[in-house]
């Protein structure tokens, strides 16, 4: 499990995508959700003032995978690719 709890920032939450391609459960505030929103039912997103409810809520959870096929390992090249 991995709990993302950023309040501030700008563009893409690359790390998120990391989390999700890996098949954490994630933890993550709206913030730490920008850039990838497409994903809002793939993790549990909260306030950090309810991450402690929210972390409970997510350890039940525990072994559904949900499919993330758009965010395999090789996110890096498509970047790259994007970019160039």
């Amino acid at each position: 499990m991995v709990v993302n709890p950023v309040t501030t920032g700008s563009g893409s939450n690359i790390k998120l995508a990391e989390y999700l391609a890996s098949g954490l459960s994630v933890v993550t505030t709206a913030v730490g959700l920008r850039g990838f929103e497409g994903h809002s039912d793939d993790v549990i997103v909260a306030e950090r003032e309810g991450f402690a409810a929210a972390i409970d809520g997510a350890a039940l959870a525990r072994g559904q995978r949900r499919t993330v096929e758009d965010l395999s390992w090789d996110l890096g090249r498509r970047l790259h690719d994007a970019y160039t």
